[in-house]
């Protein structure tokens, strides 16, 4: 290698342009796929609790209200419409449970993470039961 090469490699050495985009790339995709996975931990959350707000009214409505929730169809309805999220009736299964004697709602509502680079499917569960 010639002198002029070495003081070129040397000077390429000593060079620290660069090397924030560089450090910016190897942090971004971490961190973006962090952020991502806050925002939709935080709206599972959210659809979980509107799940449990709607099973319990429901639950409520089959035993005190029987003229708006006369039956399974109707309850499941009402489920549906007191959730603050978009679920479709389907999701609301709703029994009498002999048992404990009260009228009981159950949702399940599959769902999926939108992470990036992440594939997770997962099932909110909720159930309530009011004595009939």
């Amino acid at each position: 290698m010639t002198a002029a090469g070495r003081r070129r490699r040397s000077a390429l050495a000593r060079d620290c342009g660069g090397s924030a985009a560089l450090e910016f790339g190897l942090v971004v995709l971490p961190l973006l796929a962090f952020l991502f996975g806050i925002i939709e931990a935080g709206r599972l959350l959210w659809i979980q609790k509107a799940l449990h707000y709607a099973v319990e009214a429901a639950a409520r409505c089959a035993s005190i209200d029987t003229i708006v929730c006369d039956n399974a169809t109707d309850t499941a309805g009402f489920a549906a419409n007191s959730a603050t999220v978009a679920v479709p009736a389907s999701v609301f299964t709703v029994t009498v449970n002999a048992a404990n004697s009260c009228n009981q709602v159950v949702a399940s509502y599959p769902t999926a993470l939108n992470i990036p680079l992440v594939s997770v499917s997962l099932t909110l569960a909720a159930t309530a039961c009011y004595p009939r």
